[in-house]
């Protein structure tokens, strides 16, 4: 579900108003309401099954019967040949560097398989909407990386599952992941046939979390825990220089509603709840 969805499974009068509009500011009191329903959200997910389950163990226990029985099963079913060790360390991997570029060398070590093997493995993974690998954006500038592929594995109370750990997001050391994962996921669910998503990566490690794309145009969108607008993360300063005919930029973090100029790029600071309504921008 989009978190809009996953919101409105509450009774009107318990849930926060969702704002389309990314520069409108959300009160003080409606903004630490989608901070904790967010912790939440990032804790379990957002799979549909979870609706009506209050109990910490009852929601583990679904979450793990999914994996047992879709991941585990179902999708083992299209790779019968392959070993099921090898699928089981390589699931583990994706899910614990989940965000990551996808490195397919060192998935092959951890795994113990052949390169074939792997790219099975990420076949079936993505014919079944378990994985999504972003491409990264290049436009024949020399120092941007075109090849390496970012991943990301659906759903993060499944991963949580895999990798055993429910821990509240701001007791976590993958904190800024689990937001980049929430980000990414909302856009994919709204995106159209309009929109494509890419990440941005220079060979120098200059980066930019998510860039989308429409008609050649871009809006960059970086992703943080916290941040003190109006400065500006460097890969994103990184990338206007690159691009500087982008007209929009926006950076996701735990905070209220800002708005600055960076030479004739807006650049609108937004909670993270707000990540579908970086799509009007374009």
């Amino acid at each position: 579900m989009t978190y809009s969805e996953w919101l409105y499974q509450e009774e009107a009068s318990q849930r926060p108003p969702l704002s389309p509009h990314i520069e409108e500011v959300t009160p003080p009191d409606e903004l630490e309401a989608h901070r904790a329903r967010l912790r939440e959200c990032m804790r379990y997910g957002a799979l549909p099954g979870l609706t009506g389950l209050s109990d910490d163990l009852e929601k583990r226990e679904y979450l793990f019967g999914i994996y047992q029985t879709y991941i585990a099963k179902d999708i083992k079913a299209f790779l019968k040949e392959e070993s099921v060790l090898s699928f089981n360390k390589a699931i583990t991997w994706l899910a614990l560097h989940n965000g990551a570029q996808l490195k397919k060398s060192t998935l092959c070590s951890v795994a113990g398989i052949s390169n074939r093997q792997i790219e099975r493995y990420l076949d079936v993974l993505a014919g079944t909407f378990v994985l999504a690998l972003v491409p990264p954006l290049s436009t024949n500038k020399g120092k941007e990386l075109t090849k390496t592929p970012k991943f990301y594995l659906y759903d993060q109370g499944i991963i949580n599952s895999i990798i055993q750990d429910f821990r509240d997001i701001d007791r976590r050391p993958d904190a800024g992941i689990l937001r980049e994962q929430f980000v990414f996921w909302e856009l994919k669910k709204h995106l159209d046939i309009r929109y494509s998503l890419h990440y941005w990566c220079t060979a120098d490690g200059k980066e930019v979390d998510l860039v989308l794309k429409k008609d050649q145009q871009l809006l960059p969108i970086e992703v943080k825990s916290s941040w003190q607008p109006p400065l500006l993360p460097s890969g994103l300063r990184h990338f206007l220089s690159f691009y500087p005919e982008t007209e929009h930029a926006v950076v996701l973090y735990d905070g209220p509603e800002y708005t600055s100029r960076h030479d004739h790029c807006t650049i609108y600071f937004a909670p993270i709840h707000k990540a579908f309504a970086a799509l009007s921008l374009l």
